[in-house]
This record gives C-alpha cells, sequence and structure tokens, in this order.
C-alpha cells in the first residue's frame, strides 16, 4: 500500500482552495463535480491510483460540504434577500409594542426614513406608521379576546401610552370600541 506524503496533501488543500471560480448550484452537480475532480487531478499529477482516488474522494467531499454551505447560508439571510421592506415589516412584527418611529426604524435599518415609507407603502400598501398602528390593534384585539385583563393594561402592552388612543386605534380599525371587540368574543 502507498503512504501519502504529507507535503502531497498539504498541496492537495492549497490546491483545493484556489478553486473558487465555480459556481456551486444544484442543478450543475454532476458536471461541477467531474470540474473540479479533473482540475485536481491535473493539477496534483497522482502517481498512482489510490492517489487519484484520494483526489477524487476528497473533491466529492468539497463539493458536498460547499453546497450544504451555500444552502445555509442562503436560508440563514431571508431578509437581506427580500429588500429594505421587508426588513421593516420583520422589525414591526418583532418590536410593535416598543415606541418605534419613523426617523428611528430608518436609523436602525440604514435608510433615510422616506425612502423606506416609499418602498414599503410600495410593497405592503400603507405607510409604515400605519401599518404599525395596524400590528398594535391586530395584536390588542387578540388580548382582548383571549385574556380578562383590563383595557388600560393591553393598551400599554401592545405600544399605546395612554388607553384613549389605543380605543381610537380599534375603533378605527374594526369600527367597535375594546369593549364591544371583548364582549363579541365572549
Amino acid at each position: 500500500m502507498t503512504t501519502v506524503r504529507a507535503d502531497w496533501l498539504h498541496e492537495l488543500v492549497n490546491r483545493a482552495q484556489c478553486i473558487d471560480d465555480t459556481t456551486f448550484s444544484d442543478t450543475s452537480s454532476a458536471p461541477t463535480l467531474r470540474a473540479i475532480e479533473q482540475r485536481l487531478v491535473r493539477a496534483l499529477v497522482p502517481q498512482t491510483p489510490i492517489e487519484e482516488l484520494l483526489i477524487r474522494s476528497i473533491a466529492a467531499k468539497a463539493y458536498v460540504e460547499a453546497l450544504a454551505l451555500q444552502q445555509s447560508v442562503a436560508a440563514a439571510a431571508p431578509t437581506q434577500r427580500r429588500g429594505p421592506a421587508h426588513a421593516v415589516h420583520d422589525l414591526v412584527r418583532a418590536e410593535y409594542q416598543r415606541r418605534l418611529t419613523l426617523a428611528g426604524i430608518g436609523r436602525r435599518l440604514g435608510h433615510h426614513p422616506e425612502t423606506l415609507n416609499r418602498l414599503f407603502r410600495k410593497e405592503f400598501g400603507r405607510s409604515i406608521p400605519k401599518y404599525l398602528a395596524a400590528a398594535r390593534v391586530s395584536e390588542g384585539v387578540r388580548q382582548l379576546r383571549a385574556d380578562a385583563d383590563k383595557v388600560e393594561a393591553i393598551a400599554s402592552a401592545v405600544g399605546y401610552r395612554s388607553t384613549r388612543a389605543f380605543h381610537r386605534a380599534v375603533r378605527r380599525e374594526t369600527g367597535l370600541t375594546p369593549g364591544q371587540v371583548r364582549t363579541a368574543a365572549s
């Protein structure tokens, strides 16, 4: 059995790292794998069939790992792919109960507030402040129907500084007062 030299393996790793101009995708798996194998075989000139087999198996393993890495990176960053309007949407959904302003959202996301508002309106059909109010009212109505908490506590929990503002917002969105919403739920 042939022993593989340490410098040969080191060279293999260095050459494999140089193959970065190949785009990995599910549709071209077999041709890309063959291309990587051929490049490594040509670059390293294996001296035995075992060395060639080792090169091919390392190329296959590296390709599979690169493909898995590419898929996990794509799945981990949906907000970046979808754009700033969706980033605003996700932020509002996650933090509707906090005191959010258009200027504050713009600062957090690194965009001018009016640009964000224009992009958001184009994507979702309403301005950011109106969407924020609707998100708060939606959660408030859910809590009114599910919990026996006081209206004041629910108003505060969903981000309103006064019960009166919450009453107005619920009435504007649903046509009912918070008391009527609660009564209709039971």
